[in-house]
């Protein structure tokens, strides 16, 4: 079986005559590119590099990006659009940013002591790390509520796949699962008013978007049609983002009502191929005006290095 699919993964394949097949895929070069809702292009930010992540800031002003593939070879810098800038914001790995809603600090991925765990700093520079969750499973931040009382990260479960948890932002330090499942959620974001979770899962036998209520999750809607990953909320929630599975971004209607939601038909704005990101990061994200959308392009394709090993055996245990 062939592993992997994100940017820096190892795929692996052995066969039952003891030949072994592996690839080290490298990180995709990208440009970070501004595109309306039609696809039309508006700008450039700085130039190609091996980016794998993007969140805008909650005031649209400035972009959190992580630079590198994700897997123990990254950092997370900040961009200011006004001027251009990228300052480098962590020194020691980082991945998978998320602002907290008044932007004043971030939280993020990093891998100590082998685990990937979550970590904060202010976006300010000049404060140590801390410490946010201590857990012997990988984990991933993924949002945190308009709120700013419960932060949303993903982990990986003891048996397969990857279940949805909610961390208390208030004090409580006590984690509770908000998704579980055997299968794999990746990616999930609160919707703007903080009363839904919009998270892709492949329950279905392929990735599709999925919107359950929050805190209790005693409803859910499917909100895609024919597959779909990284979902995100416009942000005046009439509308839901996502990319199909061939490559097109969709919006979906969204219209409240007294206790629920109702999902209009999905419609393409336009086809995007999008860089690899890396593992719970994304590879675009929504400007405030809900209009245009910050997205990694791939400049380039880097082919895998192929290597074939033959009669290979396993090392006996003593």
């Amino acid at each position: 079986m062939l592993t992997g699919g994100v940017a820096g993964l190892t795929g692996l394949s052995v066969s039952g005559e003891g030949s072994v097949v592996y690839y080290d895929a490298p990180g995709q070069r990208a440009q970070l590119t501004l595109l309306s809702s039609e696809g039309r292009v508006l700008g450039t930010a700085g130039e190609p590099d091996v980016w794998s992540g993007v969140r805008i800031s909650p005031d649209g002003k400035r972009a959190a990006i992580v630079r590198g593939s994700g897997q123990g070879r990254s950092d997370i810098w900040e961009l200011e659009f006004s001027r251009g800038v990228q300052a480098r914001l962590t020194f020691a790995g980082g991945s998978s940013p998320v602002w907290s809603p008044d932007g004043t600090r971030l939280i993020y991925r990093v891998l100590r002591d082998g685990i990937y765990n979550l970590f904060a700093r202010a976006t300010a520079g000049g404060e140590q790390e801390e410490r946010i969750t201590r857990s012997e499973r990988t984990q991933g931040v993924l949002d945190w509520s308009p709120d700013g009382q419960f932060l949303l990260y993903g982990q990986d479960s003891p048996t397969v796949g990857t279940d949805l948890w909610i961390q208390p932002m208030n004090g409580a330090n006590t984690p509770v699962t908000y998704v579980k499942t055997r299968l794999i959620a990746l990616y999930a974001s609160f919707s703007p008013d903080g009363r839904w979770i919009a998270y892709n899962s492949d329950e279905s036998g392929r990735q599709e978007i999925y919107v359950r209520s929050f805190p209790g999750g005693e409803t859910r809607r499917i909100a895609s049609q024919k597959g779909g990953n990284y979902p995100k909320w416009a942000p005046d929630g009439v509308a839901l983002f996502y990319i199909s599975l061939e490559g097109e971004l969709m919006s979906v209607p969204v219209r409240k009502t007294s206790n629920s939601l109702e999902f209009g038909s999905p419609q393409m704005l336009f086809r995007m191929r999008v860089a690899r990101p890396s593992r719970f990061s994304y590879p675009y994200d929504v400007l405030p005006d809900g209009r245009r959308f910050l997205v990694l392009l791939p400049t380039q394709d880097e082919a895998p290095s192929l290597t074939v090993v033959l009669g290979w055996k396993p090392a006996r245990r003593k």
